[in-house]
């Protein structure tokens, strides 16, 4: 087995998410079809090291090629982010689009990650009270 192309794509799979903050937030910032492509060939590349194929290095050298693309797609989304006082006193910096660097006292979270905070009947009262202010 070659090592070396596992431990190739290996590090490009790390660098991805420590830019983009997890491995399938990358996929949502793209298209679902080529999301659904890279996926397919991840699952190849994993079942290439599996059977010890002898086209391992081929498919990991096109799986890093995958992650360029979808990086190069992703970060040309536009970014927007916004600095936000939490009442526990902490400072946080929410982001949409491409994770931002991390500044030096701040939290980074994205807006997909609050927004699984928000219950249901929040959304129906301010759909039923669109004026409404959430204390």
């Amino acid at each position: 087995m070659n090592r070396e192309i596992i431990t190739k794509v290996d590090r490009v799979a790390v660098q991805m998410e420590e830019k983009y903050g997890y491995c399938s937030r990358l996929l949502e910032l793209v298209p679902a079809d080529l999301a659904d492509k890279f996926t397919r060939a991840k699952e190849k590349f994993d079942q290439a090291i599996n059977t010890n194929s002898k086209d391992l290095e081929k498919i990991g050298e096109s799986l890093i090629r995958g992650y360029t693309a979808l990086d190069k797609m992703a970060a040309e989304q536009i970014q927007e982010t916004w600095e936000v006082n939490h009442p526990s006193g902490k400072k946080l910096l929410i982001y949409k689009g491409a994770r931002p660097e991390q500044r030096p006292g701040f939290i980074l979270m994205s807006i997909e990650e609050l927004i699984k905070f928000v219950p249901g009947t929040i959304l129906e009262i301010k759909k039923t009270f669109p004026k409404g202010v959430v204390k």
